[in-house]
């Protein structure tokens, strides 16, 4: 996760800082204060790094495990004023600016990214980015694949765990408890979601590893030969399987999800610096960075028709699946010019349009 532009591995620096500040804090150590104080700049990390989902995936885990442990009176000695106080210095200013900045952010930030993008299936108005439509529940999935190979360790747990249950007690039952929550509260906000990544499993991962270690010390002890040894299979067939997706993307890209239009883009203007490219199908957030914006996009033949008269080398990315289909409509200017990825570029011939 932390190879992909993206924040969700800032959020959940956020979210474990969150979560580690506030045991602590509740934990009556001598730093009480300063570990409450983490509590809220973890609060602001999450929200500068993906909004407000921080903060709900943190009330999720913390909520439940008050109203089990009862221990909520021990709350009145938290640093809620100096804490808010640090988490609104940190955010306000950023979320002010960026409104004044680009008039409606706010709006699309809190709306659509944080209600229509969970509950739309395939929604359309992200601006940078796309819907990912999928089963409901599906999150569950994506977490056993991303703790991949420790969750099949947990499964080994299980038959042994139920007996174990009764055993723990005072702090150790409030730890586990505590872990488990942080574990499942991004699986919980995330299962109702149709618009959902592996990568949204991600702040349960710290609590999963320290509460996998926990259990299996309480539960089976020392680890003994056998064991070490399927950990050492594991990790490597874990290893291996990682190692060949990363030489299939290096020197196979097609075999494996490659959205970068960034080849085919150099192709387009190795012809024409000026071409005009247009993608038939969806839009390519690839083809839109590498083109600084110039990418236009149609699902309609007829757009073909203005290719001639407008004064541009004009070139179209087609889907593989459908160009013996649409190709004939863009006529004999039109020739093929590689395929990059599932797509097949065609470039205009503009010396034989003169001609004819």
């Amino acid at each position: 996760a932390s190879a992909f532009v993206m924040t969700d591995m800032v959020m959940v620096l956020g979210t474990t800082l969150s979560m580690i500040g506030f045991y602590n804090s509740l934990s009556h150590s001598p730093a009480r204060n300063a570990w409450g104080r983490w509590f809220f700049v973890g609060i602001a990390i999450g929200l500068l790094a993906k909004g407000p989902v921080a903060l709900v995936i943190l009330m999720i885990a913390l909520v439940p495990w008050l109203a089990l442990t009862g221990r909520w009176r021990e709350l009145h000695g938290f640093p809620w004023l100096s804490g808010l106080l640090i988490a609104a210095a940190l955010t306000l200013p950023w979320y002010i600016l960026a409104e004044i900045k680009t008039p409606g952010f706010l709006r699309y930030f809190l709306v659509g990214e944080h209600f229509q993008r969970f509950v739309v299936p395939g929604w359309q108005g992200d601006l940078y980015g796309s819907g990912h439509q999928q089963p409901k529940g599906l999150i569950w999935l994506y977490a056993s694949a991303t703790f991949l190979p420790w969750s099949l360790f947990f499964l080994a747990l299980l038959p042994r765990a139920g007996s174990c249950v009764n055993e723990i007690t005072g702090s150790d039952r409030d730890w586990h408890s505590y872990l488990a929550l942080w574990v499942v509260a991004p699986l919980i906000l995330f299962t109702p979601a149709a618009n959902i990544l592996p990568a949204y499993a991600l702040p349960g991962l710290p609590a999963a590893a320290v509460l996998l270690v926990s259990l299996w010390a309480q539960v089976r002890g020392q680890p003994g030969c056998w064991i070490r040894r399927a950990t050492a299979v594991a990790i490597g067939l874990v290893g291996a399987a990682f190692l060949t997706v990363t030489i299939l993307a290096r020197y196979q890209p097609e075999s494996v999800t490659n959205r970068s239009e960034r080849a085919l883009v150099v192709a387009a203007q190795s012809y024409d610096l000026d071409v005009q490219i247009t993608y038939w199908g969806g839009r390519s957030f690839s083809a839109e960075f590498y083109t600084r914006g110039r990418v236009k996009f149609t699902e309609r033949t007829a757009t073909f028709d203005i290719f001639a008269d407008n004064g541009l080398r004009d070139a179209v990315a087609i889907p593989r699946a459908v160009a013996s289909e649409i190709a004939p409509y863009l006529g004999p200017r039109f020739g093929p010019a590689g395929r990059f990825g599932h797509r097949i570029l065609f470039v205009e011939d503009l010396d034989q349009g003169e001609a004819s």
